[in-house]
Formats: structure tokens, C-alpha cells, sequence
């Protein structure tokens, strides 16, 4: 084969050369509206407004992920200050643009009828909107395709809408017959920002008030200790008011924007404060919803804190302890922590990828002292009685749900069994009030039946409530059952299995299950002794209970995050993002 030439190699080196298309000739092919940052304009943009961005940036960033990354984040900061809920997700925006671009690619590859004069909409319209005129002004966009109701380009307003500045305008026109300018409004929001308190906001517009700021406090309260939405807050001042009663009458921004504000301070207050004292650290998790929630609370002898609740992609130790370690990263409490007590669930005990080791793990890697681990004591106690309650009906339970014989005998049969039953006798005495959740109470007030039966030969008068959860790992479900059985079936109540399930529920296992779970060193030799014929539930007791000193004198029960658990779902309907969540449930320790 001829070689050529080194002229000729050197002519078709210029000629293809010559061929090759340069990036900056290329992005200048098709001409476009040069178009600086969309966070400065003051509508919805179209699709048009995103190609032509794109373009834009070619002239500085190659990369078109890189463009779209920043564009991206230039939409995020458009939504904001129109005050519309953003579509959530990692790449919810991100894929929008990109799916531009490619509609634009391929329009040039072949052009037909594409157009790129529809709005650019990101919006979640199922979001938390702050107000009805976020949502008019909204609608009013995309009616009219951004041509109608632009807002301002003015962002030092502190949080104030500028269409809601636009209509407090137009209210306080209608109502004085005084036009006032847009530099006196401005100068006028400034002195009143330094004369008002910084938790108050702009009274809705309905009201008969004009531009006259309103106090948020006792909406706030609303919120937090009535656990209403902020809607139903202002709706409840607003009523409130006209009825005659003087309170202030913020709008739902005002409060959402209050309520919002005063949970950062407590938060900031909390990182200042919570590492100044000894902590002991209790989580718990439920998941709700296909969704796994943790929340994790502090407690000492003095008081009990709500830290934060974690929305977390699955239940497993590894990462229950990154949520974990976050909150402690945030709050600097490291050194604070002495005792770490949950659940005794494979997921926090494991010896390996447990929770607990991992913290523990954790601790000495920043060179603290371990803390010691403290299996919350109810959850022992439960699980005695399991193996205790198994070894007396022949067997353990294996489904999901209790299903020893007696529990579907009462809960198919509860209202007739109790109808049948002679309630005639007389009321137990009253005792000092007990702060238990209700089943707790419930429990404590047929073991004291049982006791009464016992002594007496006869029953008092039974105050039957709402069978509890059957589910197998719900703390009392057995206990309750059982003395419920026992009360109400004569069979159950003639039973050698059922005397002797009853009298270790009510024997040294209720003493202690009601005692303060405060740490005691003669529990365990009294559990050890009632449960010498019960080979299982001796071995969880060795294994599972803390026979050592408390470093800090608090319950050695997570009953606090049960309790932070059922806060958490109260909260959790209010609330359409974790953020806001956290926010709530950390001001629940304020009421």
C-alpha cells in the first residue's frame, strides 16, 4: 500500500480540520435571548425561558449537567419567593429541565410542531400553600400563562409576600381614601419591623383591622399545645374575635411563619443549653405509611426533652444510628450522653450492627467514655411474661397477633361476656391519681380487682374499657387478657394455667412493672426467684436486665418515647414535610 505524500497528509489535516465543529460555534448556531439568572424575574417561566438560560451558560460551562444543576437551583429560589410549594424529591426539578432540553434536541433533529411557549410549572399544587393568596396568585399565573400577575423584584420585605404587600395597600387605600407610595410602604414596613415583636405578622385581610401588626403568641399555642394546623389556629382567633373576646387575629402566614420562627429559637436555645447537663438518651421507632420514623428524646432526673423525630428509609441498625448521630452531631451532645436506653429489639442490641454498639463504637472512637446500655426494663418485663404466659398454654404464639384461646374467646365475645357478667359489686377505693397512658391504667385496675377477688371471694365492680392491641410485641396486651379471661370465663377462671398466668401477673411482676423503673438492685434477684421454673424467661432476664448502678438517678424505661411517639402521630397529619414536623414535636416540650 502507497503512502502519501507528507503535503498531501498535511492538506486533508487542514481540510478535516476545517470540518470539525468548535463547541463555541456550535452553541452560537441558533440564535437566543440572552437571559441572566430566573431567579431575578417576577413570574412563572415558560419552557422558552429555560432554553434560552441554558444557552446562556454555554458561553461560561461546558458541561450540561452542570448547567442544569445551576438552573435548577435558580427555579428553587424563583419558587421561594413566589411562595409556591415546590415539587419535592432529589431530582423533581432537575428531570423537568432536562426533559426540556431533550424535547429541544429533538426538534432539532427534526423539526415539526414543537412549541416552547407553555409555563414552566415545578409547583406541588397538594402542597402546604402559606395562604388563600398564594394560591390566587398561582392560579392567576397559569390562567394566563405568566402574562397576568407578575410580583415584584423586591426581596427585602423579610418574608412578606409582595402581592400580599400589594393588597395590605389596596385595603388601607380603601379604608383612609390615602394613596400611599411604595417608598413610604416600604419605609413604614422597616419602622414597624423595629417596633413590633419579631414573632408577629400581618392580621389576615378579612379582618376589619388595616395594616395594624398582630401579636402570634396565643395562635402559637394553638398550634403547639392543641396540635391544630395553622389554618385552623387563625380560624379559631378569628371566631374568637368576633365573638367579642379581645385576641389578636393573625393570618395563617403570620402564625405558619410565627410558629416556624419560634421553634428555631427553642432549637437554638436547646444547642446552647442541653450539652451544659447529663443526659440519659432513649429513641423508639414506628413506622407509619410505608415510612420508618425514630424519635429521640432526652431525660434526667430534672426533666424530659423531645429532641427530634428522623424520617428514615428503613429500620435497620446501621441506619437508625446515622439518624441518630446526626441530632448529636447538631446538638454537640456527645459528652453529655451517660446512658443510652431502647427497646432490647435485634435492631438496637445487636452485637455487631446494632444501634446501641454502634453508638457505644462511636463514643470511644471520639475518645468519651462509653455509656453504659440499659435495656428499657418494661420491655424486659414483657418479654418475661411472654415466656412465662407461653410455658402455661403449651406453646408460643406465631402469628403477628396473640393467639392463645382465651384472647379470641374475648375479643369475638367481649360485649356479651360482659353483659352475662354480674357488675354489682362494690367500687374499689379510690387511689392517688397515676399518670399512665390508659392501657397501663387498665392493667393496674384489674390487677387490683384480681387482688380484691382474692382476698374478699368475690369481684368489685369491674370498670371494663376498650380491648387493647393484640398485637404480639404491644406492651400489657397479655397481661390484660389475661386477667380479663380470667374475670369474665369461669373455664379460664377454673384453670390451673390460668391461676398461675394470673398470679405472677400480679404478684412481683406488677410490683415491679408499677414501681418508678428507678434502678433497684433487688428486682432482679425477685424476678430471678419467680421465674426459676421458666427456663426462658430466666434467660432473658440474665440477659437483658442491668444489674449496675444508674450513672444519673432517671427511669430505666423508654416509656418517655412512647409517649414521644404518640405526640409524633398527632402531629404527623399536620405536617407535610419532616422539617416541619421536627419543628412541632420539639415545641410540644413547651407545652
Amino acid at each position: 500500500m502507497s503512502k502519501k505524500a507528507p503535503s498531501a497528509t498535511e492538506r486533508n489535516k487542514k481540510v478535516w480540520s476545517s470540518n470539525l465543529v468548535q463547541f463555541q460555534k456550535a452553541k452560537n448556531s441558533r440564535k437566543h435571548n440572552t437571559v441572566s439568572s430566573l431567579d431575578t424575574m417576577s413570574k412563572m417561566p415558560m419552557e422558552l425561558h429555560i432554553l434560552n438560560r441554558f444557552k446562556t451558560l454555554a458561553s461560561t460551562l461546558k458541561g450540561k449537567k452542570e448547567r442544569v444543576l445551576i438552573i435548577a437551583e435558580e427555579v428553587k429560589n424563583l419558587w421561594r419567593k413566589l411562595n409556591f410549594p415546590i415539587q419535592q424529591g432529589k431530582s423533581s426539578v432537575e428531570r423537568k429541565i432536562e426533559n426540556v432540553i431533550k424535547k429541544y434536541e429533538k426538534h432539532c433533529r427534526r423539526p415539526g410542531n414543537q412549541v416552547f411557549t407553555s409555563l414552566f410549572n415545578v409547583t406541588d399544587e397538594n402542597g402546604e400553600w402559606f395562604c388563600r393568596e398564594d394560591r390566587e396568585f398561582y392560579d392567576l399565573q397559569t390562567s394566563t400563562k405568566g402574562k397576568v400577575g407578575y410580583c415584584t423584584l423586591k426581596t427585602d420585605t423579610k418574608g412578606l409576600h409582595p402581592r400580599k404587600l400589594q393588597l395590605i395597600k389596596l385595603k388601607v387605600s380603601q379604608d383612609t381614601n390615602v394613596e400611599l407610595s411604595s417608598e413610604e410602604e416600604e419605609e413604614s414596613c422597616g419602622t414597624e419591623e423595629e417596633k413590633q415583636d419579631s414573632s408577629s405578622a400581618y392580621e389576615d385581610l378579612d379582618a376589619p383591622t388595616t395594616s395594624k401588626r398582630q401579636r402570634t403568641d396565643s395562635a402559637v399555642q394553638l398550634v403547639t399545645s392543641a396540635k391544630l394546623s395553622t389554618r385552623k389556629a387563625h380560624t379559631v382567633c378569628k371566631t374568637l374575635a368576633k365573638s367579642g373576646i379581645s385576641l389578636p387575629t393573625p393570618s395563617q402566614s403570620g402564625v405558619y411563619k410565627a410558629t416556624m420562627k419560634a421553634g428555631e429559637q427553642l432549637k437554638q436555645h436547646y444547642k446552647e443549653t442541653l450539652r451544659n447537663e447529663n443526659w440519659s438518651l432513649h429513641f423508639d421507632g414506628k413506622r407509619i405509611k410505608k415510612r420508618e420514623y425514630q424519635v429521640v428524646v432526652l431525660k434526667n432526673e430534672n426533666r424530659e426533652v423531645k429532641l427530634s423525630v428522623l424520617e428514615l428509609i428503613n429500620g435497620k441498625g446501621e441506619t437508625i444510628f446515622n439518624g441518630i448521630k446526626t441530632v448529636l452531631d447538631e446538638y454537640e451532645l456527645w459528652p453529655a450522653i451517660k446512658i443510652i436506653i431502647s427497646d432490647t429489639t435485634s435492631a438496637n442490641t445487636g452485637k455487631s450492627i446494632g444501634a446501641v454498639t454502634r453508638l457505644q463504637n462511636h463514643f470511644v472512637l471520639l475518645g468519651l467514655q462509653k455509656p453504659l446500655y440499659i435495656g428499657c426494663q418494661h420491655h424486659v418485663l414483657d418479654t418475661i411474661l411472654k415466656h412465662v404466659m407461653d410455658d402455661c398454654f403449651d406453646g408460643a404464639t406465631t402469628s403477628p397477633n396473640l393467639s392463645y384461646w382465651f384472647i379470641t374467646k374475648v375479643t369475638e365475645e367481649y360485649e356479651q361476656l360482659k353483659a352475662s357478667f354480674d357488675n354489682s359489686g362494690n367500687a374499689l377505693k379510690k387511689v392517688e391519681q397515676i399518670d399512665w397512658r390508659d392501657d397501663m391504667a387498665f392493667l393496674h385496675h384489674l390487677i387490683a380487682c384480681y387482688k380484691d377477688f382474692k382476698s374478699t371471694g368475690s369481684f368489685p365492680m369491674v370498670e371494663f374499657k376498650t380491648l387493647p392491641n393484640i398485637s404480639n410485641a404491644r406492651w400489657n396486651s397479655r397481661a390484660i387478657f389475661a386477667l380479663l379471661a380470667y374475670i369474665l370465663i369461669p373455664q379460664f377462671q377454673q384453670s390451673p394455667e390460668g391461676q398461675s398466668a394470673c398470679d405472677f401477673i400480679c404478684g412481683t411482676w406488677s410490683d415491679i412493672w408499677f414501681s418508678g423503673q428507678y434502678y433497684n438492685p433487688d428486682n432482679f434477684d425477685n424476678l430471678a426467684e419467680v421465674c426459676q421454673n421458666h427456663s426462658k424467661a430466666l434467660k432473658s432476664l440474665r440477659n437483658f436486665w442491668s444489674v449496675e448502678p444508674t450513672p444519673i438517678p432517671t427511669q430505666r424505661s423508654n416509656i418517655c418515647a412512647e409517649r414521644a411517639i404518640k405526640v409524633m402521630q398527632d402531629l404527623l397529619p399536620l405536617c407535610k414535610s419532616i422539617d416541619k414536623l421536627s419543628i412541632k414535636f420539639l415545641l410540644s416540650n413547651e407545652h
